[in-house]
């Protein structure tokens, strides 16, 4: 039986069973090169998202070619800081700042860079349901861009979140168009693995 055919059994019947309730604002990302993907997009009336997403990659067996740059835990008295840093930073985001607060816990955390009592970056770490670190968000202030705090962040985080016996790797999705951000994790070591496309 052709690809095609299965994909759309599978999805009909997961609609009729209720594993898609209707209604449901459905998203669907796959590799820019994954055409057969893209075709059952289109047959079953997928709207076409703008903007392309790199995903990249940082295996643990890296570990020691990372240097020893540090990031302090997000403590309570920033917090208000923190929420204002993400959502100018982010003002689309799938997670408003408090969401983030409220989701923090031994395996998802926010680090910070400070400078005299000043927000001046955070990033966004967790360890997912698979059992891979994700780096989430970066946000750097303005004023401080360009100074090194985001390799900081990013070189802490994987860190932190390499320092699992059980994480194997650390994953992030940035936007294609982000090309500082992209340069950055490859100088880092990250690894770009796919191009999405939603």
């Amino acid at each position: 039986m052709a690809w095609h055919i299965i994909a759309d059994k599978l999805y009909a019947e997961a609609q009729e069973l209720g594993v898609l309730p209707k209604g449901l604002v459905e998203e669907l990302f796959g590799d820019v090169v994954n055409v057969k993907l893209g075709a059952f997009a289109r047959r079953h009336h997928f709207r076409k998202m703008e903007g392309y997403q790199a995903v990249l990659r940082f295996r643990k067996e890296q570990l020691e070619s990372l240097p020893a740059l540090e990031a302090d835990l997000l403590e309570g008295q920033y917090h208000s800081a923190f929420i204002a840093l993400h959502e100018k930073t982010f003002p689309c985001a799938y997670y408003k700042g408090q969401q983030i607060l409220d989701r923090l816990n031994e395996q998802n955390r926010v680090l910070v860079v400070m400078e005299n009592n000043t927000l001046l970056g955070y990033i966004y770490a967790q360890i997912d349901t698979g059992g891979d670190g994700y780096l989430d968000f970066v946000g750097v202030a303005e004023h401080a861009r360009r100074q090194g705090i985001g390799r900081r962040l990013v070189v802490a985080a994987t860190r932190w979140l390499l320092s699992y016996e059980n994480v194997p790797q650390v994953n992030l999705t940035v936007s294609s168009t982000n090309r500082a951000a992209i340069e950055l994790y490859l100088k880092i070591g990250y690894e770009h693995l796919w191009t999405l496309t939603a």
